[in-house]
């Protein structure tokens, strides 16, 4: 059995992955020392501050930071603390920009390993990679080592949970691999499905988000019929789905965020590149969720609007529930930066009292503190389905407004209500 004293347990990257897990291991009683280049996360992390929000983990960092059972390294800190062997845990993120894999942070991780792996070391991917990189990657060192790609799968916002209770995929290429790999994941998973390779995992891994992406995108497809042809969404997909247990269609509404949005390039980056993209049934459902949503604004804009006038966009996050910070790849995004080109309109803002203000900051996003405040503006878009969205008291809201406000609610939260005089509602 792999014990903690053999192994130092040293995790790359303390972003929403990479934290959470070591916190999580943490919580077994295994200590971690964490690698961030961030001198600022590092900072937040030694302060017990998380860098992000996430449902149940500040306890956690608190006690981890206070029993010394998590400790935060940069790059050279590390270097010089490294005696002896130690499992290597890849948590950094591999973000798309313009369709392609920015390689970036893992390259980062690969030079900052080669500097560090030694014989019998172990490494472990749990990024999101293309179908063959963990095996690449390896055969660039020189040592004897155990490797698998083991992906991350939770949902943010309830991670800690899932932790405990999601089956951990493993995928290995050799015998000595996957026995080391099975005693450590039966000490820290509920369960492990152990797969023929680590591309298999890779493939897991990227198909799991795929196949939501294009469950999404049929949802999302029939949302939009259904508004050309003045039906009701909400009620059709219930009762679509209702004992009707061959059907279980999702609910539409903005995909985003840094997993699903992505995966479909990183699938395409090796495999389906080799076939014309049109072809393709996922990179037709990655498109139908890009843009429906941005056609459908427009097209309102376009039918609604003459003057100047200006916007409030309720969430910033990719999505509301459960609950998250995270901005990264969200719908939020590409609507307001899409709005910000209309000459009609004077000015965009955003309100999420879950976002942190250094991401309104770094977006450049003009930010309302209180939802009344965002109710003075003509254009009102609900983003994200955070539950304080849902029955909105609009008549209270906008109490004394005399232009009239036009509310498109992506995600019919609040689908009863019928538009009047002054305020047109309009739902997917």
């Amino acid at each position: 059995m792999m014990k903690a004293k053999e192994y130092k347990i040293v995790i790359i990257g303390m972003g929403y992955v990479g934290l959470t897990y070591s916190l999580y291991l943490n919580s077994l009683g295994i200590k971690v020392v964490g690698v961030e280049k961030s001198k600022d996360v590092r900072k937040k992390i030694l302060n017990k501050e998380l860098p992000f929000y996430e449902k149940g983990l500040s306890p956690l960092l608190k006690d981890s930071v206070e029993n010394s059972m998590l400790k935060v390294l940069s790059n050279d800190e590390f270097i010089k603390q490294n005696n002896n062997n130690n499992l290597f845990i890849i948590s950094v993120g591999t973000p798309v920009v313009k369709q392609k894999i920015d390689y970036k942070s893992i390259n980062e991780v690969i030079l900052f390993l080669k500097k560090n792996v030694k014989n019998n070391d172990s490494i472990c991917f749990r990024s999101t990679v293309p179908i063959g990189f963990t095996q690449k990657v390896i055969k660039k060192f020189k040592y004897d080592l155990n490797y698998c790609f083991a992906p991350e799968r939770t949902i943010e916002g309830s991670a800690i949970l899932e932790l405990s209770n999601l089956p951990q995929v493993v995928g290995c290429d050799d015998y000595k691999s996957k026995i080391f790999f099975r005693k450590f994941f039966k000490k820290v998973s509920k369960e492990i499905i152990e797969l023929e390779s680590s591309k298999s995992a890779e493939l897991l891994k990227l198909s799991s988000n795929v196949y939501r992406d294009v469950t999404f995108s049929l949802a999302n497809e029939i949302a939009k019929i259904c508004y050309d042809n003045s039906i009701n969404s909400k009620d059709l997909i219930h009762a679509i789905n209702y004992k009707y247990d061959r059907c279980n269609l999702a609910k539409p509404g903005p995909v985003a965020g840094p997993c699903i949005s992505k995966d479909t390039y990183i699938l395409f980056e090796n495999e389906l590149e080799k076939k014309q993209k049109s072809k393709s049934l996922i990179y037709k459902a990655r498109k139908v969720n890009e843009e429906y949503l941005l056609s459908f604004i427009d097209d309102i804009i376009k039918k609604n609007f003459t003057s100047q006038f200006s916007v409030s966009i309720l969430g910033l996050a990719f999505k509301g529930t459960p609950a998250t910070s995270d901005v990264r790849d969200s719908y939020a995004l590409s609507i307001i930066n899409k709005l910000k080109k209309n000459k009609l309109i004077s000015d965009v803002y955003s309100y999420d009292s879950m976002v942190y203000q250094e991401d309104f900051d770094k977006n450049k996003i003009k930010r309302k503190f209180t939802i009344e405040d965002c109710f003075s503006d003509d254009l009102i878009i609900i983003q994200n389905n955070q539950e304080f969205f849902k029955n909105l008291d609009f008549h209270k809201l906008l109490k004394g407004k005399s232009s009239k406000t036009i509310i498109i609610d992506l995600w019919a939260l609040n689908s009863d209500f019928k538009s009047t005089d002054s305020i047109k509602y309009i739902s997917l």
